[in-house]
């Protein structure tokens, strides 16, 4: 048998715009693909994004609705730094850190 490998996945912190943003789908058309989605941000009357084509279903405009939202949200997030060498501003001292 094959060794499988674990990984171990921790959960993400949600940010305040992944908190506050919302997809919403609605019926906008008559005919085969009358739904879309619309994302919006906390307290905004607007939408953020709107889908530009229309969808069968409910459930196909609210998945494609979370992608898009998921890849705003992943666009936002600043890139993380690697930590610098004059980051930690401190001594070692018998074992015990100390901050100067």
């Amino acid at each position: 048998m094959q060794a499988m490998s674990q990984q171990k996945s921790f959960p993400r912190r949600l940010s305040r715009d992944a908190i506050g943003t919302t997809v919403v789908v609605r019926r906008v058309w008559r005919g085969a693909n009358p739904f879309r989605w619309e994302i919006f941000k906390a307290e905004m009357a607007e939408p953020v994004h709107v889908s530009a084509t229309g969808f069968s279903s409910m459930e196909a405009a609210y998945t494609a609705g979370q992608a898009m939202m998921t890849q705003m949200l992943l666009a936002q997030r600043p890139a993380a730094r690697a930590p610098e060498a004059d980051d930690w501003h401190g001594c070692q001292i018998d074992g015990m850190a100390t901050v100067l």
